[in-house]
């Protein structure tokens, strides 16, 4: 059974990028691109402790998880980085 769960879940994992895709194409043209949970951290320079905190306190919210991928809206993490410059002021 390990190897039929494994495959499931690699086929799992495809079709969520492929959905992803498809939906960061459409978002992308509304100039509200998709971003994955590494590139959020890479682009606010924070830890993972700091976006759970964010996310916990309703900061910033995921927009959708697929499969074991978690995605955010790139205008959500806009607005939460300036939010959080506008606290620490």
């Amino acid at each position: 059974m390990q190897g039929l769960d494994s495959i499931i879940e690699a086929i799992s994992d495809r079709v969520a990028d492929k959905v992803c895709e498809r939906i960061g194409e459409k978002a992308q043209s509304k100039d509200d691109g998709m971003m994955t949970r590494d590139e959020v951290l890479e682009y606010l320079h924070i830890t993972d402790a700091t976006l759970w905190r964010w996310e916990r306190k309703g900061l910033l919210t995921r927009f959708g998880q697929f499969g074991t991928r978690i995605y955010y809206k790139r205008s959500d993490v806009d607005k939460a980085l300036e939010n959080s410059k506008k606290a620490t002021k």
